[in-house]
């Protein structure tokens, strides 16, 4: 057997090589036996994998829920934990995490790719939150107290009256 373009194939001289390439290409092979020989030739058409698109990663609450925001050119497509998901059977749905996640899809035609398309959305959920607003206090009148919060990044008390700040975790409170 001689194939052409050998440049494409792993062996041009067997009955069965394996072909790489990237665009549809049309094979020719020659058969031999003795003094006799024949040419055949055969098409390989590319086809593109199906687009997969899973979203854009997302970063939620503790314990919150997201909505998925997937799209496909494909004629189907499948969710991983698909437990998690509201209706794994749509490409928007809302998906419950019991903790950060990578949720793929993956895209399948009917064009004759054996492969899916794949993406991956990573939901990274933050930590519980553990709010400390300091020990309850007696103050004496027109003392400044300097309250002290934990547990976050950011702070907004209320009410705000009498404080030096509302968006700071320790400011001082005047109570006249």
């Amino acid at each position: 057997y001689i194939w052409t373009p050998a440049s494409q194939l792993d062996n041009s001289l067997t009955a069965y090589p394996d072909a790489v390439t990237n665009a549809t290409t049309e094979y020719q092979v020659t058969a031999v036996i003795g003094g006799c020989s024949a040419i055949d030739n055969v098409i390989v058409k590319t086809v593109p994998y199906p687009l997969s698109n899973a979203g854009s990663d997302r970063l939620i609450c503790h314990d919150a829920s997201v909505q998925l925001q997937g799209y496909t050119d494909g004629s189907s497509f499948a969710w991983s934990s698909p437990e998690t998901l509201n209706d794994a059977s749509t490409l928007d749905p809302v998906a419950n995490p019991s903790g950060t996640t990578p949720y793929i899809l993956y895209s399948y035609d009917t064009k004759g790719c054996p492969k899916p398309g794949i993406d991956t959305v990573l939901i990274t959920m933050l930590p519980e939150i553990q709010a400390f607003a300091g020990h309850d206090t007696a103050v004496v009148i027109g003392q400044p107290l300097q309250l002290e919060a934990s547990g976050g990044v950011a702070y907004s008390w209320f009410p705000s009256t009498s404080l030096s700040a509302y968006d700071i975790a320790n400011p001082v409170a005047v109570y006249n």
